[in-house]
């Protein structure tokens, strides 16, 4: 978006703003100070994005557009880590209207489930859902708040969702964890099989890196031989990425130190949950090669952080856990 020239009005009087309402002006100033706000966030200077949201939210008259500033503000306090701050504008956003209702809802699920409030979690991703929510996203949020809840075979009848229509990636990601939900009920072919239609579907729309890491994982700790191809050409395409970093990690080279390292520059959500994911893939593959002191080590580090309760990996992790210690 184009800046002021100057604060003297003169850019205004050319794009046609000195004709403009109060309340268009009002409006042109807010997006302004959004735009300023992600010049922020891209510096890296998060309270000061905070800050600008805040004013740009002041500022706007009330719209549609007024409520998605809510929503970007909110999603910047829960990369934080600070749940409280986010729901309040997540609800603010419901409460006033945004372009997206299914996004404020969405997210209010996962804060609500960061909580520890999955009653509320599932409430909320299942009116996202009917506002226009992705149905494989919602199918896959709705089963790990599920499973938090009420454990694998509440989650596993939740996998049973009508999907039709979803993306290629959700559907993906979908099938990736009821994999892991057969998995745990002890449904080998049910998981294997589970684990071939995450491929399929990957190949619909291209596999990301982040997939490639969860699928070469299972496929390993089930013993597949060959890696996929398009889980090899995944990690080739972005080989600095930090899930190519933690392959390469969970294949001997290199330490978890070495993946801290990069995943500082990531908000703290964002490097809380890849650090919770690579803890559990970790420790499914040390139980694979028999070690099971280090699997159940890694099993718990996956649940250091209680705000990752949104995330499918801290509620996979106790239940392994629980499975390992019975076999030591």
């Amino acid at each position: 978006m184009a800046r002021a020239a100057n604060s003297n009005g003169e850019a205004a009087e050319s794009c046609g703003l000195g004709r403009a309402s109060p309340d268009q002006r009002r409006f042109i100033a807010a997006i302004m100070t959004v735009s300023a706000a992600d010049d922020m966030l891209e510096q890296g200077d998060r309270a000061g994005a905070i800050t600008a949201y805040r004013k740009a939210i002041e500022i706007c008259p009330p719209c549609n557009e007024r409520g998605s500033f809510q929503i970007l503000l909110a999603i910047i306090h829960f990369e934080n880590g600070e749940v409280d701050a986010a729901a309040e504008a997540l609800r603010a956003a419901s409460l006033h209207g945004c372009i997206y209702p299914h996004e404020a809802l969405r997210y209010l699920g996962f804060v609500h489930a960061a909580k520890g409030e999955y009653a509320s979690a599932i409430a909320a991703m299942t009116e996202a859902l009917a506002a226009g929510e992705d149905a494989a996203f919602a199918a896959q949020a709705l089963m790990i708040f599920d499973l938090a809840q009420d454990g694998v075979g509440a989650a596993l009848h939740r996998a049973e969702f009508d999907l039709a229509g979803s993306k290629p990636e959700y559907l993906c990601r979908h099938a990736l964890l009821r994999a892991e939900l057969h998995r745990l009920d002890g449904n080998r072919a049910a998981a294997q099989a589970s684990l071939d239609l995450a491929a399929t579907m990957a190949r619909d729309d291209g596999l990301s890196v982040e997939l490639a890491l969860w699928l070469a994982v299972l496929d390993q700790s089930f013993g597949r031989a060959l890696m996929r191809p398009d889980v090899g050409a995944a990690f080739a395409a972005e080989p600095e990425s930090w899930p190519a970093l933690a392959w390469k990690i969970l294949q001997g080279d290199g330490a978890r130190a070495d993946l801290e390292a990069v995943l500082q520059t990531l908000p703290w959500t964002q490097r809380a949950e890849n650090l919770a994911i690579f803890d559990r893939l970790q420790g499914l593959l040390a139980e694979k090669a028999g070690d099971l002191d280090t699997a159940r080590t890694c099993y718990r580090r996956a649940q250091t952080e209680p705000h990752t309760r949104w995330c499918a990996d801290y509620h996979i992790a106790a239940l392994d856990v629980r499975r390992v210690e019975e076999s030591l």
